[in-house]
């Protein structure tokens, strides 16, 4: 049985010479990409950590009622800023300085804004667990058709909404389209995903 990983089929996708290597040899590993110099620190990582923590909070049993009350931008980003991302942005203002601090604020506010926008078309909305359906969430072995028979895709989407057409699968992006040409094939990756 083949089985790609999302990262796996993202490569093989762009760079012919990995993808020969990955034929012959599916232990292969996936290039690491490097950032340019000079280029401000993303910290993607970090982004998905607070993220993937506010999206359980307001998810949680304990929280499904006073989370729910939630429901303008500058509520959403209090709780957010308030229980999770204060403590990790100031200590980041410390350590890499304005520029890399400002960018991932940047990012967490759109992101509240985002699913504040997506509440507001979700009905019916009761709770976030009517809008987020995972975070993080690890999937394994999902069946794709090919050309040359059926492959199974490993992969952790960093979200899972529920949309009027029903479930999507979503990607969040920091780079600054940095990897522009990556970005755009995982978006598509998840679009397809979509089923």
């Amino acid at each position: 049985m083949a089985r790609i990983t999302v990262t796996q089929l993202k490569h093989a996708s762009l760079d012919k010479k990995w993808r020969a290597a990955w034929i012959l040899d599916p232990s292969v590993p996936v290039p690491i990409a490097r950032a340019p110099k000079n280029s401000i620190r993303v910290n993607s990582l970090l982004f998905h950590r607070l993220v993937d923590r506010f999206s359980n909070w307001l998810t949680a049993e304990p929280n499904l009622w006073s989370a729910a009350k939630l429901s303008s931008y500058e509520d959403v980003w209090d709780a957010f800023w308030n229980n999770f991302a204060k403590k990790e942005l100031l200590g980041l203002l410390e350590q890499q300085g304005p520029q890399s601090a400002d960018h991932l604020t940047k990012a967490l506010k759109n992101w509240s804004q985002e699913l504040v926008t997506k509440r507001s078309v979700t009905a019916p909305f009761k709770n976030w667990r009517s809008l987020i359906l995972t975070s993080e969430y690890q999937f394994d072995d999902v069946p794709v058709t090919t050309a040359r028979g059926i492959i199974h895709v490993a992969g952790r989407p960093d979200c899972v909404v529920l949309e009027t057409g029903g479930p999507v699968v979503v990607d969040y992006k920091l780079s600054r389209g940095a990897n522009l040409k990556t970005d755009l094939l995982q978006a598509a990756e998840a679009a397809r995903a979509n089923f």
